[in-house]
């Protein structure tokens, strides 16, 4: 997920030798007497499609063949891969400190963690944030969905983050960061935070840590996903462009499998244990754009008749940026 400046999400490919997307040129087709067969159609500079051959004139011409589109250089791949906002980064300050939340109320306001100026988080107590936006590395929380028939409740108000519902949907949760883009945490070797509660489906959560080569550029999503966005994404410093649409894992964020016990457990999580992202396998700490978890998929997700809810309860506690242990 994407937010416009000067939120971003600290949210989830590239390569510069991508598969570039165009459209098949159309066949032509010959037609009358004794005429030549028609030619095929031009092939797409500019990942457009093709236009069709002129047929034959005169007696039994045969089909022209269809001309097949490849990408040239001016093509959408390169298009996008050439504008100036491709890979356009906007680097957040240094954390100040290694604890990014501990859900300590700050003196007179309710919303803003102890220590840091309140980064703007409005009322009800379902979000916390930190640091002051311009000033020091700040942003919050957020969970999904918030609404619908499976929203997740998310509550700070007790010195915590307690998270609840049903999952019948995608749904996660995670921290937004304001003002920038790309976050370079390699003074760190990894995360930690304290988490309980139980998730009826495996007692675990999946941990994602998204960097620049994996994160679908903001570009392609405007220009090319379909159905295209509502909103239009804002500018990310994301470098993937995908094969066939944001979904189909050519764009994926490193993970790390959580495993969630009834009693408070702190885990931590080193940048190397995150693994298995595409086409950045691991996590590269100097750009780092995405921190967030994901409850396990139910059975026939979303579907009103289909899916299969379950419940969870979980408490999150002290995030905190952590040394080698």
């Amino acid at each position: 997920m994407t937010l416009l400046l000067p939120g971003f999400l600290l949210g989830a490919c590239s390569d510069d030798g991508a598969a570039a997307i165009a459209m098949a040129g159309s066949a032509g087709a010959g037609a009358g007497g004794s005429g030549t067969a028609g030619s095929g159609g031009d092939t797409a500079g500019g990942g457009s499609s093709s236009t069709a051959g002129s047929g034959g004139s005169g007696g039994s011409g045969t089909a022209g063949t269809g001309g097949s589109s490849t990408a040239g250089a001016g093509g959408m791949m390169g298009r996008i891969m050439d504008d100036p906002e491709f890979a356009f980064k906007v680097l957040c300050p240094p954390p100040p400190q290694p604890l990014i939340l501990d859900f300590t109320p700050a003196s007179g306001d309710a919303v803003a963690d102890a220590g840091a100026a309140d980064a703007g988080a409005p009322a009800p107590l379902r979000d916390a944030t930190f640091g002051s936006y311009g000033v020091t590395f700040a942003g919050g929380t957020y969970s999904y969905p918030t609404d619908g028939t499976w929203p997740i409740e998310s509550d700070v108000s007790e010195g915590n983050w307690h998270l609840t519902g049903n999952v019948g949907t995608f749904s996660g949760f995670g921290l937004y960061i304001g003002g920038c883009n790309l976050l370079d945490v390699s003074a760190y070797d990894g995360i930690s935070f304290t988490i309980s509660g139980n998730v009826a489906m495996g007692n675990a959560l999946t941990m994602n840590v998204g960097v620049s080569a994996d994160q679908v550029s903001h570009l392609w999503v405007n220009r090319v996903s379909m159905p295209p966005p509502t909103t239009p994404a804002g500018i990310n410093s994301g470098r993937c462009i995908p094969v066939n649409n944001q979904y189909d894992g050519t764009c994926t964020s490193p993970a790390f499998s959580v495993p969630v016990t009834a009693q408070p457990t702190t885990v931590t999580v080193l940048w190397s244990q995150l693994t298995g992202g595409s086409p950045a396998a691991s996590v590269d700490p100097r750009e780092i754009v995405g921190i967030s978890w994901s409850f396990p998929t139910p059975p026939g997700a979303g579907d009103p008749v289909a899916a299969m809810p379950y419940p969870m309860d979980i408490v999150i506690d002290n995030i905190s940026f952590v040394d080698n242990p």
